[in-house]
């Protein structure tokens, strides 16, 4: 996240193992960083990154490590609530992650987010809400986990998925997409499998 007006940027992390653990925020690029307590994890501070809210930098979602649990912030991560999943989301792994669509509009992406369970076979699949967590509905059985969805813009599609080298061993944890002015470049850190540079 850019911070304002040419300060440093705001950047957000969160860890599953180690010292890590719960939410943590820099507001001068990542010289210090402030550890908050997500509250409705209970005891748990195990979570996986934030996402961001394109169009407003407060709202924060996080999905919680083994725990069946989504949580959301509306002030940078100092407080946390969690957020309703239908049933058939609710699994025993209970490790997920969490997306904003961007629909091009505020309103409407701050209400928009997809869901997608870790593998299993597909009995849980992906989920999407457009009231901000009141309702869900399924929309297929695909499931990753440990991934990021790529949107190149706002008129609904979404990429979850693209084949992969055998090499790529259990797939990308985090991945970034850039464009360079004549290509875009995806590149991913996976799991066991290295980092790797994908050029379109």
């Amino acid at each position: 996240m850019r911070g304002p007006d040419g300060q440093p940027p705001i950047l957000y992390s969160a860890g599953i193992r180690g010292t890590g653990l719960g939410f943590w925020k820099s507001t001068d690029g990542g010289v210090s960083w402030t550890n908050y307590r997500v509250a409705p994890g209970g005891d748990r501070q195990d979570f996986y990154p934030p996402v961001v809210n394109p169009y407003d930098p407060n709202h924060l979602l996080m999905t919680g490590h083994h725990m069946s649990l989504i949580v959301q912030s509306m002030d940078g991560g100092r407080s946390w609530s969690a957020v309703s999943m239908a049933d058939g989301m609710k699994h025993g792994d209970g490790t997920a992650l969490i997306f904003f669509i961007d629909t091009g509009r505020a309103d409407t992406t701050t209400d928009t987010w997809i869901w997608t369970a870790e593998g299993g076979g597909g009995k849980i699949g992906t989920w999407r809400t457009s009231d901000r967590g009141r309702t869900w509905t399924r929309v297929n059985s695909n499931e990753h986990g440990q991934m990021q969805i790529y949107q190149p813009d706002t008129r609904g599609v979404v990429w979850a998925r693209m084949s992969t080298p055998p090499e790529m061993a259990i797939g990308p944890a985090q991945t970034a997409t850039v464009f360079d002015g004549t290509n875009f470049i995806v590149l991913t850190a996976n799991w066991r499998g290295g980092l790797w540079r994908f050029v379109e």
